[in-house]
C-alpha cells in the first residue's frame, strides 16, 4: 500500500508540473501558431481558396480549444484552480465548450479534406464544385450542428457534493454516463480519424492518377508554358494538399495516445481494478486530453517546414509586404 501510495503521489507530481509548466508554454506556442496562420491565410493571394477558408476556420477555432480546454486543464491540473465546483454555470459551460471546441477543427479539416479530393479529380463538373460559397456555407452547417449537438451539456450537467464536502462537476445520471463514455470512442477514436484517413488516401489517388495520365509535351512552347505555370493557383493547390495532408498525419499520430485509453476502457470497464489502476488510468487519460490539442498549437510551425508558399507568406507578413 505504501509503494502504491507513493507511486500515486508521483504520478501527480509529473501531472502537476507538466500543466504548471508545459501548459502556458503550450498556449502561448499555440497562440502565435494560430494567429501567424489567420495572418497568412488571410492574405490577399491565398484567401479566395476554398481550402485556405477551411483552414482559416481551423485556426479560429484552435484558439477557442486552446482558451477553453487548454486553459481549463492548466488551471485545474497545474494550479488547482476549478471554478466548476463552485459554480453550475461554470461546470456546464467548461463541459459545452470543451465538448464542442474538442471537435470542431477536426471537422473543418475533414471539410478542407473533402475540398481536396474535389480539386484533385479528373472530372470537371467535380472540380468546379469547390468554390468559397461552398466553403463558407459548410464551415456555417457543421458549426451549427455541433453548437446544437452538445446542447445538452449545457442542461444535464450537475454539481455532486460528497460527504466529505468534496464538489465536483459530474453527468446529470448514471444513463448519461453511460452514453457519453461512448461519445468520444465513436467521434474521436472511429469517425473522425477514419474519414480524415480516407479522404486523404482519396486525394492521393487523385494526384496520383493525374500524374500518371499526364503527358508533357517535349516541345519549346509547353517548357515555357509550364514554366510560367510555377505560381498558379494549381502550384498553390499542390502546396495546400501538402500542408492538409500533414496536418491529417500529425491529429492522426496526436490521438493515438487517447484512442488506445479509451478503447482500453471500453474493454475493461466491467473488469474490477484496483485503485492505483484506476489511478494510472485517470493519470494516462487526462495527459492524452492535452496531447490531443497539440496538432492545433504547432501548425504554423510544420507549415514553415513543408510549404514554399506558407514559407513566403510569411516573409512577407513579417516584412509588412
Amino acid at each position: 500500500m505504501s509503494s502504491d501510495y507513493d507511486l500515486i503521489k508521483l504520478f501527480s507530481s509529473i501531472l502537476q508540473s507538466l500543466h504548471q509548466y508545459g501548459g502556458p508554454i503550450l498556449m502561448i506556442t499555440g497562440t502565435i501558431s494560430s494567429i501567424l496562420s489567420l495572418c497568412v491565410f488571410a492574405r490577399r493571394s491565398l484567401r479566395k481558396n476554398p481550402c485556405t477558408i477551411y483552414l482559416i476556420a481551423t485556426n479560429i477555432a484552435s484558439l477557442f480549444l486552446i482558451y477553453t480546454s487548454n486553459l481549463t486543464l492548466t488551471l485545474t491540473y497545474g494550479y488547482s484552480i476549478d471554478l466548476t465546483r463552485y459554480n453550475l454555470f461554470f461546470c456546464r459551460f467548461r463541459a459545452y465548450t470543451l465538448y464542442v471546441f474538442d471537435v470542431l477543427s477536426p471537422s473543418y479539416l475533414i471539410l478542407a479534406s473533402i475540398d481536396r479530393v474535389l480539386i484533385t479529380s479528373r472530372n470537371p463538373l467535380i472540380r468546379r464544385k469547390s468554390t468559397a460559397c461552398r466553403a463558407y456555407t459548410s464551415i456555417m452547417m457543421v458549426t451549427i450542428f455541433w453548437l446544437i449537438v452538445h446542447t445538452h451539456a449545457l442542461i444535464l450537467m450537475e454539481l455532486k457534493t460528497f460527504a466529505s464536502g468534496f464538489v465536483i462537476c459530474v453527468f446529470y445520471s448514471d444513463l448519461y454516463l453511460s452514453v457519453m463514455s461512448y461519445y468520444p470512442l465513436v467521434t474521436k477514436v472511429v469517425l473522425i480519424p477514419s474519414m480524415l484517413i480516407i479522404l486523404a488516401l482519396w486525394t492521393v489517388k487523385n494526384v496520383g492518377t493525374t500524374l500518371r495520365v499526364t503527358h508533357p509535351v517535349a516541345t519549346q512552347v509547353s517548357r515555357t508554358m509550364q514554366s510560367r505555370n510555377i505560381n498558379t493557383p494549381k502550384s498553390k493547390d499542390r502546396q495546400l494538399i501538402r500542408i492538409l495532408l500533414v496536418s491529417i498525419t500529425i491529429y492522426i499520430v496526436f490521438n493515438i495516445i487517447q484512442s488506445a485509453i479509451l478503447i482500453y476502457q471500453e474493454v475493461t470497464k466491467f473488469y474490477t481494478k484496483t485503485y492505483l489502476q484506476s489511478r494510472i488510468e485517470g493519470f494516462v487519460l487526462i495527459l492524452s486530453a492535452t496531447v490531443t490539442s497539440i496538432p492545433f498549437c504547432i501548425e504554423a510551425y510544420t507549415n514553415l517546414i513543408v510549404s514554399k508558399t506558407f514559407r513566403q507568406e510569411v516573409k512577407n507578413v513579417l516584412t509588412c509586404k
